[in-house]
């Protein structure tokens, strides 16, 4: 079985580490800080804003330079994000502000 290290423990990192296939790589995160995933703890003390609730291109608009950031936001979506979500049993709203959050009582 081929080794993947993948080094940070941020949002990028752990996502990366749910899409390879562990039946042929064996992944270990190597992060500095105590725990990984730190950011989603800090982010859960006032909301967890995951994505937006808005068209694709309204999302695209929402970066800068948006050219930059449209190929990469077509190629996975708030819509896919919130799907992927949904897939690992993570169930979200959209707030008043057309932000999305994880449902009550789910803790980052």
């Amino acid at each position: 079985m081929k080794q993947v290290s993948i080094i940070g423990g941020g949002p990028a990192a752990l996502m990366l580490a749910a899409q390879i296939d562990t039946a042929k790589y064996s992944v270990t995160i190597y992060e500095k800080k105590k725990t990984a995933g730190r950011k989603f703890l800090v982010a859960g003390e006032g909301g967890l804003n995951l994505t937006f609730s808005t068209s694709e291109d309204a999302l695209i608009q929402q970066y800068h330079p948006s050219g930059f950031m449209a190929p990469i936001i077509r190629e996975f979506n708030n819509q896919d994000f919130i799907n992927w979500l949904n897939q690992l049993g993570i169930s979200t709203f959209v707030g008043s502000s057309n932000r999305v959050f994880p449902k009550q009582g789910v803790k980052p």
